[in-house]
């Protein structure tokens, strides 16, 4: 089993401001002090009405590779309008009502949020335990690592030249 790479409230507190900062929100009527900003999010992080029943949105079904994207499809939906969901409960708890709805406004146009990069952050921390929980609650032990990892650079796994054979390093020196 894969360890969950949930952020805690003070990373959250940094995509956030990043976050804000993407829609042209003026920060400083937003958020507050990062140390201000913690307890509140913990709290909205542990709200039930912030937990996602991203299993019951997903019927198990043959499992084929349609059906897997598919359901990180819509793993991913659900996890954006988690964290929207979270942002929007903070400013609430905040006593930012005004702000709250410029928010919603901001943020409702969905091919908007597919491109900011605090949202992509966040699916990169969080995407790949929500992916595997759904998989696992619907009886697949499919790992989604190999859904969000990058390939490895060339210069992590070299490749050698054309050409190049195993004695030829030691007639030459290397």
């Amino acid at each position: 089993m894969s360890t969950p790479l949930n952020p805690d409230a003070s990373v959250l507190a940094s995509l956030m401001e990043s976050h804000v900062k993407e829609l042209d929100l003026i920060p400083e009527q937003f958020l507050q002090k990062k140390e201000e900003m913690v307890p509140i999010l913990e709290n909205c992080l542990s709200h039930s009405c912030l937990e996602q029943g991203l299993a019951d949105q997903i019927a198990p079904g043959p499992v084929d590779s349609a059906f897997i994207k598919d359901c990180v499809a819509q793993v991913l939906v659900a996890s954006n309008k988690r964290f929207i969901k979270i942002v929007h409960c903070y400013l609430l708890e905040a006593g930012k009502e005004k702000q709250a709805e410029e928010y919603l406004q901001k943020v409702s146009p969905a091919s908007r949020v597919e491109h900011l990069e605090s949202i992509k952050m966040w699916n990169y921390l969080t995407l790949p335990f929500q992916v595997f929980k759904v998989m696992e609650d619907v009886g697949l032990g499919v790992n989604p690592s190999s859904f969000f990892m990058p390939p490895a650079p060339p210069e992590v796994f070299p490749t050698p030249a054309p050409g190049w054979r195993p004695g030829l390093a030691m007639a030459d020196g290397i």
